[in-house]
């Protein structure tokens, strides 16, 4: 059915151009001589009558209507921060679905925006893709979980804009914790692509405001974290930068931070099993020696920026706190093993806390 709105107004057509519509509509030539209320009313009903089905289209045509719908003006910078996109289209059928999602995800380049600025004599920092996520953070760490969406890892190119906001007259320690703030950030951001993300081909990287002649060494420091794309044929743009470092400096290219807190999970159900307090670890011990050289690394200070020799020692102590997780449950599964036997029973061996007596 065509709606109103959308339809010819034949009250301005002559009969002629009546008659030829509905030969056209239907293949037949119409009756002779009548009124032109009656070609009127004819087509009226033709128009009720009438059925679009989208899939008879060409592909060619809808790709074009799909990339009406879901893909925003890329050269509108404005356009592409409003995502100006009807993703409905994709919950229609199973079919439109299936022709429609690599044309989102090749076609659009969303922008990720990092914050960090001067705020009533405080460094804060926040993140924003596009409407879907828009946070702010009270400070960052080392190994910051911000929860990046999924749906980021799909994108065959992606924009990370960096905006840095002094105030007049910063002093230059000022910089140096606003580019922590970012650098932190970014690592967050790359770890959190190198999880899954198997079809990102090219990262475009805008630094915004603030760093206004500030030397090439602390863009690299900011910028460390890009370089664990480069071994993952990524092609990497960074604008207001003369030079960066392409290859892969990396000494671990998978997600650190994800293995971080799935260690910290595991720290956590080793003591809540084995100790049964709610007591701290003990530092003395394999476990909470790492576990405390860990939390240092992956918490850092005001200005610890993640770089190479940073990210040497958190490989190092976290394969520690690996191996003593693992020798303290080999350790607790032969004591049980012990005191469960036989020989273990004879001489009244019993579990405390801390170990075996």
């Amino acid at each position: 059915m065509t709606k109103e709105q959308y339809a010819l107004d034949y009250q301005h057509c002559d009969v002629g151009e009546l008659e030829a519509f509905i030969k056209a509509r239907t293949g037949k030539d119409p009756a002779a001589e009548r009124a032109k209320e009656y070609y009127v009313h004819k087509l009226h009903k033709l128009d009720h009558k009438a059925r679009f089905r989208f899939f008879d289209l060409a592909p060619e045509l809808r790709n074009l209507m799909y990339r009406e719908l879901l893909v925003g003006d890329a050269t509108n910078q404005a356009d592409r921060r409003r995502g100006n996109c009807v993703p409905q289209i994709l919950a229609t059928c199973k079919l439109a679905h299936r022709e429609a999602t690599d044309i989102l995800y090749t076609d659009n380049i969303p922008d990720i925006r990092l914050t960090a600025e001067v705020c009533e004599d405080r460094i804060t920092c926040s993140t924003a893709v596009g409407q879907s996520l828009d946070r702010e953070l009270a400070d960052t760490a080392c190994l910051e979980y911000v929860g990046w969406g999924a749906h980021l890892r799909r994108f065959a190119r992606l924009a990370v804009v960096v905006v840095i906001r002094t105030v007049p007259g910063a002093h230059e320690n000022t910089i140096i914790l606003l580019g922590k703030c970012i650098n932190n950030l970014l690592y967050s951001l790359v770890n959190d692509l190198l999880a899954g993300s198997e079809k990102l081909e090219a990262l475009e990287v805008r630094v915004q405001g603030g760093l206004e002649g500030v030397e090439d060494p602390l863009y690299l420091r900011m910028l460390w974290p890009l370089t664990k794309l480069g071994g993952q044929d990524i092609a990497i743009t960074i604008r207001q930068l003369k030079r960066i470092r392409s290859e892969n400096s990396s000494l671990y290219p998978g997600n650190l931070v994800q293995r971080y807190w799935l260690l910290e999970d595991k720290t956590k159900r080793h003591y809540g099993v084995h100790r049964k307090t709610d007591e701290a670890w003990d530092t003395f011990t394999a476990v909470g020696i790492a576990a405390q050289q860990l939390e240092d690394l992956a918490m850092g200070d005001e200005y610890t920026y993640t770089d190479e020799k940073w990210e040497g020692e958190l490989v190092d102590v976290m394969q520690q706190l690996e191996d003593a997780l693992l020798w303290g449950k080999a350790s607790d599964d032969a004591a049980e093993q012990w005191i469960g036997s036989p020989l273990g029973s004879m001489v009244g061996c019993s579990r405390n806390v801390d170990g075996v007596e």
